[in-house]
């Protein structure tokens, strides 16, 4: 049987993404895609409201996943989508250029973090000032790790009681114009025209 991939024309650039539960899919397998179009010297990686903390990632993709160690190995932390980013640059270095997004008390992911947390999913101010932490604290890593990585953090559709945001952006409002009259599709053209930025990251103190 052919591989699908024998009817994919090869291209000089090579965008691989994914939002919420194929945001940490992209992450994770993102050094793969790229194998598989040797030919692309233009890539881009970007990962769309991904983060749920977790001391057992290494053990899951071990145990669980039964991964293979290439993807096992890259998990140090509680971090996955961080620990693979992370990886993906220490291998590839300048080579691929990496995004991440995110709103920044995603709603969603809040609540799945309080299930993780202590086991009951809840849509609370206090579970969206957690996030925020978190997320500040996972763009700080990013930062540190990946020097030209770009972020873009958002706040589209705030609840008025919880300030809680609204989870995912390419999924369906990817020309909505968010931080400074950007939208999350005018960021990604950028970057795979060569221009990373950064946008939001004052929405992380507020």
């Amino acid at each position: 049987m052919k591989s699908v991939l024998e009817y994919v024309e090869e291209s000089d650039s090579l965008l691989v993404t994914g939002f919420s539960a194929g945001g940490f899919g992209t992450s994770l397998l993102a050094d793969d895609v790229i194998g598989f179009f040797p030919k692309a010297t233009n890539v881009t990686v970007c990962v769309d409201s991904s983060l749920l903390l977790y001391d057992g990632w290494k053990e899951s993709a071990i145990s669980l996943w039964k991964s293979p160690e290439e993807i096992s190995d890259r998990l140090s932390g509680n971090n996955i989508v961080l620990d693979s980013l992370t990886a993906l640059h220490e291998k590839r270095g300048d080579q691929v250029k990496i995004l991440f997004d995110c709103s920044y008390r995603d709603d969603t992911l809040q609540q799945y973090q309080a299930y993780i947390n202590y086991g009951k999913m809840e849509k609370t101010k206090a579970n969206g000032d957690l996030f925020q932490k978190d997320l500040k604290d996972m763009v700080d890593g990013l930062q540190t790790n990946i020097p030209n990585v770009g972020i873009f953090i958002w706040d589209y559709k705030a609840d008025s009681s919880t300030k809680n945001t609204q989870h995912t952006i390419i999924s369906g409002d990817f020309l909505v114009k968010l931080e400074e009259d950007k939208s999350i599709a005018d960021w990604l053209s950028d970057a795979v025209n060569g221009k990373v930025k950064t946008y939001g990251l004052h929405l992380l103190d507020e």
